[in-house]
């Protein structure tokens, strides 16, 4: 799988590839561990990478990705990364959903 596209201005390779899976699998599993993903959004985000590591293993089925696959698979992971980022800065945790209403009003009193 030695491959190489051009995503926009960059040049993509297999290698590139697989690493940005590698750092949304991290992205994912910290965004648990830290509660900004609930299980259910995780198995989401999970269940899309699934889908994009089967693609992956298609398109290499002749033995390499060319410059069109990996430019659809760089896309792929394009998308995934802002659903990533879209769940990981929305205001659900895995603690429930969070209020800023109900923190200034906490705080106030605290205050």
């Amino acid at each position: 799988m030695s491959g190489i596209a051009a995503a926009g201005n960059n040049v993509v390779t297999a290698r590139q590839v697989t690493n940005v899976q590698k750092k949304q699998a991290q992205s994912i599993e910290q965004g648990v561990k830290v509660g900004k993903l609930t299980p259910k959004e995780a198995k989401k985000l999970n269940n899309e990478q699934a889908e994009i590591d089967e693609l992956k293993e298609e398109l290499a089925a002749n033995g390499s990705l060319d410059t069109e696959e990996l430019a659809l698979l760089f896309k792929r992971l394009e998308t995934a990364r802002n659903n990533i980022n879209k769940l990981l800065r929305n205001n659900v945790s895995s603690y429930g959903q969070l209020d800023r209403n109900s923190l200034k009003t906490a705080s106030a009193a605290i205050d």
